[in-house]
């Protein structure tokens, strides 16, 4: 990629280059609600135990990280060093090894009280992605009861207080 020259005030060359902004791009796009997932359950045991009994697909559009999340509640709750090993293998595939392995360096994006809000936030979120595919399913069908019903849960959530 060719870099895009601007002038600076003294007339000498800026230096901008494309493929920097595209990759600052890439990497903040990189730190999506995936990423924020990932990282919650490899670094967190109850984290994993609870989502794991969620519809988490639902929340995730990266089919690499599913891949990787989808390894992690299948090998189960373990930990340690020959848990990580049977999860690696089981992906078998580079690319998603290579997903964890960055994730496991990382530390955790979450202290100890955030985590509990983490957990919380996933799984309201979830719970919000579910009504709203009911609407949307209830109006392609033309089903009112059905619309009227997702639209009654969905304001009954927005009322409550935030817990779960």
């Amino acid at each position: 990629l060719r870099a895009i020259q601007k002038k600076g005030p003294r007339g000498k060359a800026a230096g901008i280059r494309f493929d920097e902004k595209i990759s600052s791009l890439k990497m903040a796009k990189r730190y999506n609600r995936d990423i924020h997932f990932l990282n919650l359950i490899v670094h967190h045991e109850e984290a994993r135990n609870r989502l794991s009994k969620t519809e988490w697909p639902l929340l995730l559009s990266d089919p690499l990280i599913k891949k990787v999340v989808s390894a992690l509640f299948q090998i189960g709750d373990k930990r340690g060093e020959k848990w990580v090993e049977k999860v690696l293998e089981s992906l078998q595939d580079p690319e998603a090894e290579k997903e964890l392995r960055e994730i496991l360096v990382m530390p955790s994006f979450y202290g100890p009280g955030g985590v509990e809000t983490a957990i919380r936030e996933f799984e309201e979120k979830i719970e919000e992605i579910k009504v709203a595919s009911l609407i949307k399913e209830a109006k392609a069908r033309g089903d009112m009861a059905a619309l009227n019903e997702a639209l009654k849960i969905k304001k009954a959530r927005a009322a409550k207080p935030y817990s779960n």
